[in-house]
This record gives structure tokens, C-alpha cells and sequence, in this order.
């Protein structure tokens, strides 16, 4: 295969040796370099967030309300909430069924107040080794969220995992 592929560089005189040059996976380097913005973005401090977000808001109240959001990381929240939803089939089953009665029954709204109804998936986790699954991971919660919100009531044992509405925006950026 690198011989083929370095002979369709000599084509376009693009200089490539087969045994001495090496190709790395875009989708690896993709998922390192996410992963590293994303443990970075994790790890700073509230000061440096502070920094680079100074000019962002026109209004020093909705920033400070942004940034103690930020500061209590949502992501990692969301990945808790994930776990802990999935930890058990029982809680897995009674997950399916809260979305099930939810839906049946009206319980579920929009921020406008309109009845929705919330697709039958499973939450997804969060894998180190693929670098769009936090996406996916965050965008099914954020599509799951009122059972998920309706889950973590119900279980006052994870009621501190419950995000409120500046948390949940600041997973949707």
C-alpha cells in the first residue's frame, strides 16, 4: 500500500519514500487532539477561562452566570449522569420506562412550554478511544434531557448530578 502510494506521489513529484515515510490515522489524530481540548478546557483555571472569554459578553452579570457554569463542568457531569443511568438494567429499564410514561402522558415540555415527545434511545457513553462519541454523548443528553432531568428527581440519590439551565448551555456550545 505505501508503495502504491508512493508511487502515485511521484506522479504529482511529490517526494515520498514507502519504507522511510510514515502516514499517521486522521482519525487517531483527531481523537488526541479532542481529547486534549477537552481535558484542557476541563482543567483550567476559572482566572484563564475568565481571560478568554473577556470579550465575549456584552454584559458582566450573564458572564459571571456563564462562567460558574463552566466552572462545574458540565461535560463531566454529563458523563456521571450517563453512568450512573446506565450502571444497572434496572436503572437502564426504569430509564426506558420513564421516557415510555413521559411521552404517553404529556410530561415532557420545551423551554416554550410545548408538549414534546422524547425519542426511545439509550444514553450514550463517552469512549476515550473515539473522538466524536463526546459529541454524541453531550447531543443525546441535551435531546434526553427532560427524562434524564425527570430521572435524577425521581433518584434523590443523583440529585446533585442534576445540570441546571446554564450548565445545559454551556454544553450546547
Amino acid at each position: 500500500m505505501m508503495a502504491e502510494l508512493a508511487k502515485l506521489l511521484a506522479t504529482r513529484d511529490i517526494p515520498f519514500h514507502a519504507t522511510h515515510n510514515r502516514i499517521m490515522c486522521f482519525p487517531h489524530v483527531i481523537n488526541l487532539c479532542s481529547q486534549d481540548v477537552i481535558q484542557a478546557f476541563s482543567k483550567t483555571k476559572p482566572a484563564e477561562l475568565d481571560a478568554m472569554f473577556a470579550d465575549v459578553f456584552d454584559d458582566p452579570a450573564e458572564k459571571n452566570t456563564y462562567m460558574a457554569a463552566v466552572a462545574k463542568l458540565p461535560v463531566d457531569v454529563g458523563r456521571d449522569i450517563v453512568r450512573c443511568i446506565r450502571s444497572s438494567g434496572l436503572r437502564r429499564d426504569e430509564f426506558v420506562d420513564i421516557v415510555q410514561s413521559g411521552n404517553e402522558r404529556g410530561w415532557f415540555r420545551d423551554p416554550s412550554g410545548t408538549t414534546i415527545k422524547v425519542p426511545e434511545q439509550e444514553l450514550l457513553r463517552d469512549v476515550v478511544t473515539r473522538w466524536d462519541s463526546t459529541f454524541f454523548m453531550i447531543n443525546r443528553l441535551r435531546v434526553m434531557r427532560p427524562p434524564v432531568d425527570h430521572f435524577l428527581v425521581v433518584h434523590s440519590d443523583l440529585s446533585k448530578l442534576k445540570l441546571d439551565d446554564n450548565e445545559w448551555g454551556v454544553m450546547k456550545d
